[in-house]
């Protein structure tokens, strides 16, 4: 079932709701107030969870209890990591849906994850390298600025991905007309007919003699016979 936010006043009820009904949707679209409200509920929460685990830990460090200290950092961990598992699904897919709204399509926004991930390895591999060869390749300029070009890529990526789910809808689609290139990444606009609403009650049907009837009014003819 497609997650489709039609107006940007989205409530937090509505916004919650669509994030777990589109638990697996990559094709709907999410609003900025569907989106931002989720983002919200996750830093709330997040945040009293960290404020409940740290008093329990400063309290127990109070009273000298090593056990009861590690307990709660286990179990800090452990819900951590059970949270990420159940919640990684549908942030995803609601961060596609709202990447979508805006006109970046899934596949596009794929593209630039998948950038991120090959930088973020290579960080990884130079830091690790960094200990192996800290004498030699640590001092390096040429080396230092390839780690900082490559960390500033990652971030400014990061920072473009973080404004587009800031743009209201539709803010990046394009023609129908547009190259292939652009329509690899970009979703093209509505045609007008999708969203028109056809007024039946006020419908005009033209006969072969030109006369004109409406709908009301073969209703009302209609009921006419049948009281008969």
């Amino acid at each position: 079932m497609k997650t489709n936010n039609k107006t940007e006043k989205v409530s937090f009820k509505q916004a919650f709701i669509d994030y777990w009904k589109g638990y697996v949707d990559f094709q709907g679209r999410t609003t900025r107030a569907g989106y931002w409200w989720m983002q919200l509920t996750f830093f709330l929460s997040g945040l009293v969870f960290i404020v409940i685990i740290f008093s329990q830990v400063a309290i127990s460090d109070s009273i000298n209890d090593n056990y009861e200290t590690d307990i709660a950092i286990m179990v800090f961990l452990a819900v951590i990591l059970l949270t990420w598992l159940v919640l990684f699904l549908p942030s995803l897919a609601l961060t596609i849906r709202r990447y979508r709204d805006v006109g970046l399509r899934g596949r596009g926004f794929l593209v630039f994850l998948g950038v991120q991930i090959i930088l973020n390895i290579s960080i990884f591999v130079e830091i690790v390298n960094v200990f192996d060869n800290f004498d030699t390749d640590f001092n390096s300029p040429l080396y230092s600025v390839g780690i900082l070009g490559i960390a500033l890529i990652n971030h400014l990526i990061s920072i473009a991905l973080l404004i587009l789910t800031l743009l209201p809808s539709n803010q990046l689609t394009i023609s129908p007309e547009s190259n292939g290139f652009m329509k690899f990444f970009l979703r093209t606009k509505e045609s007008e007919l999708d969203n028109k609403v056809i007024n039946t009650d006020s419908l005009v049907i033209t006969t072969p003699s030109n006369a004109q009837i409406t709908m009301s009014e073969e209703n009302s003819s209609s009921t006419t016979d049948s009281d008969r």
